[in-house]
Parts: structure tokens; sequence; C-alpha cells
């Protein structure tokens, strides 16, 4: 004896929706890009890189839920990343996406702020759905100090050091202005000076790099 093959119920007029269990409220993508040139910024060694003075833009693109609306997300930032405007919604075509504008800056107290390393922030996009847990999702960036002050930090501060470190030695043994001319005729101790100078930067710009890959960045709530 065969046994017909079971058959599911019919609903007429019915709508079937994805189970609770199974419906997911994270954004389907977040993408952080560069205000001015438009490109979209890369990861390397679990952070974004952004420079200091930078503004970016941080999209949020929801997932639609099981009745179709789309849950608005909740875009905040660390304080090393300041919002210059209010986060907008932008519909296109079937879809529709929340945009946040950021200015990097470099947050850093008492003696942190004598040193050009990198710091690290964070962007939050929290999605909720009503009567469910909310999704938070966490992107970690690095925000490198400008070019002005990583080259101060590196060049500025030996160079000045070692030609007022010389020009003391000198100034002792004769009158002002024979200092002054004896310190930057020196061809030896001007070489003596680049050498210092670029070996510095290397060594910072080490140090920078070993911070952002050991995790060990200066956190900007610090």
């Amino acid at each position: 004896m065969s046994v017909p093959p079971l058959e599911p119920p019919q609903q007429s007029g019915a709508t079937v929706f994805d189970p609770p269990s199974l419906r997911r409220t994270a954004p389907v993508r977040v993408e952080i890009t560069d205000a001015e040139s438009g490109t979209t910024l890369s990861m390397t060694a679990r952070y974004i890189h952004v420079w200091a003075g930078r503004v970016i833009q941080v999209k949020v693109i929801p997932q639609r839920s099981g009745n179709g609306t789309f849950h608005k997300p909740n875009i905040k930032s660390s304080a090393a990343l300041h919002p210059i405007s209010d986060p907008y919604n932008v519909n296109e075509g079937r879809g529709c996406y929340t945009v946040l504008s950021l200015e990097a800056r470099c947050h850093r107290t008492g003696l942190l702020r004598k040193i050009s390393l990198p710091v690290a922030a964070q962007v939050f996009v929290t999605v909720a759905e009503p009567g469910r847990d909310p999704c938070q999702i966490k992107v970690p960036l690095a925000i490198w100090p400008s070019w002005m002050s990583f080259l101060w930090s590196s060049l500025g501060v030996i160079v000045v050091w070692l030609i007022l470190s010389r020009f003391g030695e000198v100034v002792k043994t004769g009158l002002l202005s024979h200092a002054v001319l004896a310190t930057f005729t020196d061809l030896g101790f001007l070489i003596e000076v680049i050498i210092s100078a670029l070996a510095g930067c290397l060594l910072l710009l080490f140090l920078c790099w070993l911070s952002v890959w050991t995790g060990q960045l200066i956190r900007d709530a610090e």
C-alpha cells in the first residue's frame, strides 16, 4: 500500500514571514569613505587608518525586516571622531541608507600630547528591532597625527636639540656671531644633523606601526 505524500496546509490570504529567531538585524554593509575623494578606506592590521583633520563619512545600509521596512541604524563615535553633521537618510531605488560625517582628531592629554603616535577610535553602529536585543557593530580606526605634527616630533625636536647643543658648546669659546657662523658652516655637523633627523623619523614611524600591529594604541578616552 502506497502512502500519498504529505502536502503543506494551504493558507489563503496569509503572509509568511521569517521566524523571529532567524531575523537578522545586523546591517548589510558598513562603508567608511574619505569625504573629499569619495574613496573607501581600507583596513590594515585590524584598523582603518585616517589622518587627523580629515573628514570621513560612515554609510550604513540596513537590512529589510520581515514586514518589508528598514530599521534606522544609530551611529555613534568615540571622542576622537567629532560629528560635523547629524545623521541623515538617503533613499535610493529600492533601498535606503544612513550617512554620518565625522572629523578625525587626535585626542591626547598630559605628556601624551607631545608624542605623535596614532590614537585608537571606534565607530559604533547599532540596529534595534522592537522587542528584540539590539545588534551593535564596532569599527576600529587608527587616527594618525597630521604630517606637520609628525615631522615636528621626529625632525624638528632632534634638529633643534642638536643645533642648540652645538651652539652652546661653540659660544663658550668665542663671540656670539662666531658661534652662529661656526655652527651653520660646519658641513660635517650639518650632515650629522640630517642623518640624525632621518633616523629619528624612521624610528618614530617604526614605533607608530609597532603600536598598531601590537594593538597598543593610545585610547582616545585617555
